[in-house]
């Protein structure tokens, strides 16, 4: 019985990291980053900011990943399980279903304690912590190079009732100072 035990264990807990993994990964790059991505695209924020900011929201989407990380896991260990007829033999065997899920329904409830404080404790603090960096890393930025924010030949929207639009952008001086030409300002 602890053979299988841990033959579940151990293919639910590889199963487990690896759908985390993945999990993760596109939850962090499908909303949780967006924002943040195209800024350092842009030159507004290094990459280690970046990459910081990553770490710092990690917490926060994994209270998202675990739980679907660890369905989809089981889904696939006892799917294959099954496929194989290792459940029929073990039923055969005398083992119930129960006595098969026992350690993997204890497993569930020490993740579900682990995101529980993850999500009440770590996540808050982390996700606050990534909202002031980007918050500090823009704002020293646009202190140094105001001008770096306005992209050429492209309209910018984001100041309610005007439309503008720089034709140009040039370096002067050894500063970084930036000359701007055929600056169009439509206020509505």
């Amino acid at each position: 019985m602890r053979t299988l035990h841990g033959y579940l264990l151990r293919r639910v807990a590889g199963a487990l990291m690896l759908s985390m993994l993945v999990f993760t990964a596109v939850l962090m790059l499908a909303s949780g980053m967006k924002d943040l991505l195209r800024q350092m695209i842009t030159g507004q924020v290094p990459i280690e900011v970046v990459v910081k900011a990553f770490v710092l929201l990690a917490p926060y989407v994994v209270t998202f990943s675990l739980p679907m990380g660890l369905l989809a896991s089981v889904l696939l260990v006892f799917g294959r399980f099954s496929a194989d007829q290792e459940y029929t033999a073990a039923r055969v065997g005398g083992v119930s279903l129960m006595a098969m899920a026992a350690p993997l329904l204890l497993m569930g409830m020490l993740l579900s304690g682990l995101a529980a404080f993850v999500n009440l404790e770590v996540a808050p603090r982390c996700k606050g912590m990534s909202k002031d960096l980007v918050h500090e890393m823009v704002m020293e930025y646009l202190t140094r190079q105001p001008a770096k924010l306005l992209q050429e030949k492209e309209f910018i929207t984001e100041i309610p009732g005007y439309l503008i639009r720089i034709g140009e952008q040039e370096s002067v001086g050894e500063g970084g100072e930036l000359a701007l030409k055929d600056v169009l300002i439509h206020q509505f």
